[in-house]
């Protein structure tokens, strides 16, 4: 039986939600073109690369791997779990928040005209440089775990090595268009609360609604980094199911 806290599947769309509610619904289902625009990310190069690796999976060598299928899971929950804490940690603002990365908030006595968009969007890309790094790091160790259970799935992991490479570059292109919308959502908030002296009127809503979307979506993108992972991971305990 599958772990309950593993499937995603009714949020699985979350980044794309948290994205339209922010900029506004466009035309077009994002669903439903999913599977052109991922095609379209696969390359000529990329497709041979994958046809290689696929041809080549009849000849790979197998080496028994020492986790239980249990331990791989209780590993990428907890793994996954630190993880968001860390990004709802850094997402606390104050002098108080010991976090390396914290949430940016005035100096006593500036303001948030004064501030600008800069400080957010700086701490967006640091955070998806930050959150970017750990997904991976999460993703190759429960790969080589799971590539050592049996020798089926150790052909799974040898294909998701190859099309996490063939895919990086894009993966990263797109997430690096996401602070772009911060900058644009300080605008809209600090406009919508301005007052007659030009300044914003109660500027701790600013501050709160910022954070509540900062924090909103890189949850939603932690979640969309981490899908190949869990998808090792339910094809592990779907593996075992079989047996």
């Amino acid at each position: 039986m599958n772990h309950p806290n593993l499937h995603l599947k009714d949020n699985s769309t979350r980044l794309v939600r948290v994205l339209s509610e922010l900029v506004g619904a466009g035309s077009g289902s994002p669903q439903g073109q999913f599977a052109v625009r991922f095609g379209a990310l696969i390359d000529l190069s990329d497709s041979i690369l994958l046809a290689r690796a696929q041809a080549s999976l009849k000849g790979l060598s197998f080496t028994p791997g020492v986790s239980s299928p249990r331990g791989i899971r209780d590993e990428f929950l907890r793994l996954r779990a630190d993880i968001v804490k860390f990004v709802l940690r850094c997402c606390v603002p104050g002098t108080s928040n010991k976090a390396r990365l914290r949430f940016p908030e005035p100096e006593p006595g500036q303001s948030l005209s004064a501030l600008g968009a800069a400080p957010f969007v700086a701490f967006y890309g640091a955070m998806q440089r930050e959150i970017d790094f750990r997904a991976r790091r999460l993703q190759a160790r429960i790969r080589d775990e799971v590539a050592g259970c049996n020798p089926r799935l150790a052909r799974l992991c040898a294909l998701d090595g190859v099309l996490d490479k063939a895919m990086a570059g894009d993966s990263r292109a797109f997430f690096t268009a996401v602070p772009n919308l911060l900058e644009a959502r300080f605008a809209q908030h600090l406009g919508a609360l301005l007052d007659d002296s030009g300044e914003p009127d109660e500027p701790s809503r600013v501050l709160l609604a910022l954070r509540e979307e900062t924090q909103a979506l890189l949850l939603a993108e932690l979640e969309a980094r981490l899908l190949p992972t869990l998808g090792l991971v339910e094809a592990l305990e779907e593996d075992q199911d079989q047996e």
